[in-house]
């Protein structure tokens, strides 16, 4: 089996089956045992990955496949991961929770939420944490739960912990009642798209794949 042929699929698999979730496929691709914890991607990444995986249906899912090379090789040192983690607790206070609260009927406060400072380290995540909380109404009080798993890692500055973080920001970002699910998938995607940008394709290849191309429409004029 190679990775080309094997179906994107919720949930964990075995190497015979025929398919598998995002992270399998990238163990693949890197020459690992087939596990949905491959050692050369970003645990923070992958956290939020996975869950995302799990979240999307079959359809969804096939949205995921550039994501694969680009997990291959992700994982850094501790700074960066942990950079990422205030990234992704950002995007669930800043983004994601104002869209709840606006479903919920309290548009003053998803405006006063999306204005806090972006969370980018220690301090501006105390800060977003004590402002949610006095902006928050007792109606809303499961979106601090959201943070609170965020302001856990703050406290004790742990990567481990930030895994499960990133874990449950995937999850927390399926609005219960929202009616547009694509824009909760796109939301997703742009995420993944600046926690993993695409590598540049060097000018070299690029020539190679143009004079490749240039064969081939000649041979079929021959």
């Amino acid at each position: 089996m190679s990775y080309q042929t094997v179906k994107l699929a919720a949930g964990m698999h075995s190497p015979d089956e025929g398919r598998g979730c995002l992270l399998e496929i990238v163990s693949m691709l890197a020459g690992e045992k087939f596990s949905d914890r491959p050692q050369c991607a970003c645990p923070i990444i992958s956290a939020f990955a996975r869950g995302t995986n799990d979240w999307m249906n079959d359809e969804e899912r096939q949205l995921l496949w550039p994501f694969t090379t680009r997990l291959v090789d992700s994982k850094a040192d501790d700074i960066v991961e942990q950079a990422r983690t205030y990234r992704i607790a950002d995007w669930l206070l800043r983004e994601v929770d104002p869209l709840a609260f606006e479903l919920a009927g309290y548009p003053a406060e998803a405006d006063n939420i999306r204005a806090l400072a972006p969370i980018t380290n220690e301090e501006t995540a105390r800060w977003a944490w004590l402002n949610f909380r006095s902006i928050s109404k007792e109606s809303c009080s499961a979106r601090v739960t959201t943070v609170s798993h965020f302001a856990r890692f703050v406290e004790r500055n742990s990567l481990p912990l930030a895994i499960r973080v990133a874990s449950y920001a995937s999850l927390a970002a399926d609005i219960h009642g929202f009616s547009d699910r694509s824009k909760l998938v796109q939301m997703r995607i742009d995420l993944l798209d600046e926690l993993l940008p695409a590598a540049p394709i060097p000018a070299d290849a690029v020539a190679s794949a143009l004079a490749e191309e240039l064969q081939a429409t000649a041979s079929s004029y021959a």
